[in-house]
């Protein structure tokens, strides 16, 4: 059997949000932690998924903060609505395994809203 390395989903997904953002003239940023100064930002982590020899399938959920409600919520959507366009060579758009829902940080009680989604990444033999 062949070794099959698969594209680090989170990188992928920072790095096609944030160009997003650019093209959109958005000030939103993604990654991986929660900076301190809160505004608008998504944090990306994979939560878990399946594979098999050709396709990683990762569960990835999506953390949208800013600074109300409302816009938290905006930036949910929009970041939704920008998973659900990726089509790349390597990583692309599954399906949503968990709708968009309010999910305020329990500690800080700041504004934040998430989604989960399954992503596919196309493997490369190693």
């Amino acid at each position: 059997m062949e070794a099959v390395s698969f594209p680090k989903v989170e990188a992928a997904l920072i790095a096609f949000l944030n160009a997003a953002f650019v093209a959109r003239s958005q000030v939103a940023r993604a990654g991986v932690t929660v900076p301190t100064a809160r505004g608008p930002f998504v944090k990306i982590t994979r939560i878990g998924g399946t594979h098999s020899l050709a396709y990683d399938e990762p569960m990835v959920t999506f953390e949208c903060w800013d600074t109300s409600q409302s816009k938290a919520g905006d930036l949910a959507n929009l970041t939704r609505a920008l998973v659900g366009s990726m089509d790349t060579d390597t990583v692309w758009y599954g399906r949503e395994v968990g709708g968009v829902a309010y999910f305020p940080d329990p500690l800080s009680d700041d504004h934040r809203y998430q989604f989960t989604a399954l992503m596919r990444t196309r493997g490369e033999a190693i």
